[in-house]
C-alpha cells in the first residue's frame, strides 16, 4: 500500500517504503520500479 502512496521512481526512493531492504532492493527493485513507471505512464 504505501508504494501506491509514495510511487517510488529510484531505488533509493523505494527502500524507503517499510519492508524494502537491501535484498528485496536488489532482487525486485528493479522490475517494481519499472512497473510503477509504466502504471504512470512515465
Amino acid at each position: 500500500m504505501e508504494m501506491t502512496v509514495l510511487l517510488p521512481h529510484t531505488p533509493g526512493t523505494l527502500a524507503e517504503c517499510h519492508g524494502v531492504g537491501p535484498r528485496k532492493l536488489e532482487r525486485y527493485g528493479a522490475r517494481f520500479l519499472d512497473e510503477i513507471r509504466a502504471a504512470n505512464g512515465v
